[in-house]
């Protein structure tokens, strides 16, 4: 089972409000979506990434544009971080 940690998200880019506990929910839900999607390898890097549509916007990419895109860039077996938008190089 792994550990959800607050830490680990990019939280500016979900604009939470100071109240997250009805985002980190969606955020879960979406994480657990994207298992279904096909794995990518991070060239360069033991770590692997996860970009699921989403059909609505869950968050804003760090330059302030809607996203409906949500990555997930993981390890082995575990979740590393979470955020709105496309993993971009």
């Amino acid at each position: 089972m792994t550990t959800l940690n607050a830490n680990c998200f990019v939280v500016y880019a979900f604009k939470l409000n100071g109240n997250n506990e009805k985002v980190i929910p969606g955020i879960i839900h979406w994480v657990k979506e994207s298992f279904h999607t096909d794995l990518q390898i991070i060239s360069g890097s033991l770590y692997f990434k996860r970009c699921m549509d989403t059909d609505t916007v869950i968050g804003y990419t760090k330059e302030g544009a809607a996203a409906t895109f949500i990555t997930i860039i993981t390890n082995a077996g575990e979740v590393k971080t979470a955020f709105p938008g496309k993993y971009e190089v």
